[in-house]
């Protein structure tokens, strides 16, 4: 079974997009690279880890409908869910670089957008979450497929 690593490389919006989406570039390596991937159908789960950054006496002014009272911070300041999205990877042996489009209307998460609209500056700690099912060649040629554990 083969084991797979992914790393964020980069982040940019999408200029011509329809709707305000930002890409992110993901490298995904192959750790047994004896083994051929076919494709992955990827699962990822972006969630806002809120607890790694600091916050300013203006950041907690306007994070207070969030979070509540700056005091009680230690309680209710906690990783949020923001999306979850899909992509297929082609197939790849060593090493696959592709674009994980992530739409970011304000309709979808709310406690999102007031997230990041009460931040005086851009920092927004993100966590990646990985999953899915990555099909690849058994040792005779045949078609496998195993699931990936969230990682």
């Amino acid at each position: 079974m083969p084991e797979l690593d992914f790393t964020v490389e980069d982040a940019r919006p999408e200029p011509y997009a329809a709707a305000p989406l930002l890409v992110f570039k993901l490298r995904i390596r192959n750790t047994t690279p004896t083994v051929s991937i076919r494709n992955v159908m990827l699962q990822c789960q972006l969630r806002i880890d809120a607890t790694r950054r600091q916050y300013g006496a203006q950041d907690r002014d306007r994070l207070v409908d969030l979070f509540g009272a700056p005091e009680r911070w230690g309680q209710t300041v906690h990783s949020q869910l923001w999306t979850h999205v899909t992509a297929l990877v082609p197939r790849f042996d060593e090493t696959s670089v592709v674009d994980l489009p992530v739409p970011c209307s304000f309709d979808f998460n709310v406690a999102t957008t007031k997230y990041i609209y009460g931040l005086s500056d851009g920092a927004v700690p993100l966590e990646f979450m990985f999953s899915g099912t990555v099909f690849y060649e058994g040792a005779e040629g045949q078609l496998q497929l195993d699931q990936i554990s969230w990682s």
